[in-house]
């Protein structure tokens, strides 16, 4: 049975990865900074010692890196680079010290694309970040590709993935849970940007069909659906699910100076390695559904 390690297991995508490995027959375990089941390992991989332990006693056939900062706005600016940047190389030289060579699919992030002139964002692009998030993300993706010799890498460049359980500190389930509450005011920031929204079960799906993709091998793949949608769209969205209509607050405090206004990328190489001809779930569905969960 193909071992499988998950880095951030506990967190939003890592989660449904678990679920989606356990359902695909992999034996899989997880790291995260608190042990929350038997097949979690309690690990800060920002320590090289404890993630090298993790990986010599589990010995994976694969590595699904998820682990990292991944709020665009982060107070501490030296984070992203001390658990993004140092934590991916410890893994990278934990996995060099087994000898093997070990299947990696690195989660970066879309955010290398930056601002561009281009309706979609396709991985011909070449990065141009404007947040620190961006830029440690694409400082990753370089390490990964200097490991050439001891991973066999896949990246892949996740746009904006939404669902059941994620932290009310991003922008969707910030939303989601001011109608869930019936709050009549919100305060938001940018309302002029477009974003590819996609579902994080399909997300996870997508990941794990990717493992033993060889086509995949060496490349990297947006992890999108190519629909662009507003932000005013998912409002009006929301006031239609709720019944009522809410007053917008724009905050200039919110709004980033290195805003990125239009995040939408190109699936063809993603549908094209998958072989996948499925429509993505629309946005409503997967709002409507977090919406009841949040009031209930």
């Amino acid at each position: 049975m193909t071992k499988v390690l998950v880095t951030g297991s506990s967190g939003f995508i890592g989660q449904h990865l678990m679920r989606e490995l356990g359902a695909k027959g992999y034996d899989a375990a997880g790291v995260s900074t608190q042990q929350s089941a038997d097949s979690i390992y309690e690990c800060d991989i920002a320590q090289f010692e404890q993630i090298d332990a993790v990986v010599d006693n589990f010995r994976p056939d694969v590595v699904i890196h998820t682990a990292g900062i991944a709020a665009v706005t982060a107070a501490d600016v030296l984070r992203y680079y001390s658990v993004n940047v140092i934590g991916t190389e410890n893994l990278l030289e934990a996995l060099r010290r087994t000898g093997a060579q070990t299947r990696l699919l690195f989660l970066s992030t879309a955010g290398v694309y930056g601002n561009r002139d281009a309706e979609f964002l396709s991985e011909a692009l070449a990065p141009q970040p404007v947040s620190h998030y961006g830029f440690s993300k694409f400082s990753c993706e370089r390490l990964v590709e200097n490991y050439i010799d001891e991973v066999v890498y896949t990246t892949i460049r996740p746009f904006n993935i939404i669902g059941p359980g994620q932290n009310p500190s991003f922008l969707v389930p910030k939303l989601v849970s001011t109608f869930a509450r019936g709050e009549r005011t919100i305060k938001l920031g940018n309302l002029d940007v477009l974003r590819d929204f996609m579902d994080v079960r399909v997300s996870a799906e997508k990941i794990v069909s990717l493992i033993e993709r060889e086509s995949s091998f060496g490349e990297q793949v947006n992890l999108c659906t190519g629909v662009a949608t507003s932000l005013y769209s998912l409002i009006k969205d929301l006031e239609d699910i709720a019944g009522y209509e809410i007053e917008i607050e724009q905050a200039v405090g919110l709004v980033r100076r290195s805003e990125v206004w239009r995040l939408v990328g190109c699936p063809l190489k993603l549908r094209a390695l998958l072989d996948d001809r499925s429509e993505p779930t629309p946005v409503r569905d997967i709002l409507l559904e977090m919406m009841t969960l949040y009031r209930h």
